[in-house]
């Protein structure tokens, strides 16, 4: 009985090993990502305040559009490249994709402002005719 329960936690041991290694390659692989994210969001808030700087006028309105438009820059990065991950980076389509995912989840589109990229597809239209 001893020998089998000896085994048994050699055997959950080199489990949660495997399982520890696992869990360190996602992290790494999620940390590149997020870490581009909050690198653009403090590059939009920046840019926000430079500008209210520099007009004198910063309101309610304008705080709620960068925050938005910061958390769909953070969203549509880390789910761009959990979908690059998914399916071996492609790319190609994964922008339109991205905008419909955004919308389904209430994301701005671009009726508001915000930085464009080539080759990314954006929500237009998204406050009617």
């Amino acid at each position: 009985m001893d020998e089998e329960i000896d085994r048994l936690v050699v055997s959950v041991r080199a489990d949660t090993s495997g399982f520890a290694r696992d869990v360190a390659a996602m992290r790494g692989e999620l940390e590149g990502p997020l870490a581009r994210g909050a690198e653009v969001a403090g590059r939009g808030i920046e840019r926000a305040l430079l500008r209210a700087a520099r007009t004198g006028q910063l309101g309610f309105e304008d705080l709620q559009r960068v925050a938005l438009s910061v958390l769909a820059e953070i969203a549509a990065s880390a789910v761009k490249s959990g979908l690059d991950a998914l399916f071996g980076g492609g790319g190609g389509g994964a922008g339109g994709l991205l905008a419909g995912i955004g919308a389904l989840f209430g994301l701005p589109g671009r009726a508001t402002g915000g930085p464009v990229a080539p080759g990314r597809g954006y929500l237009v239209g998204e406050r009617g005719p």
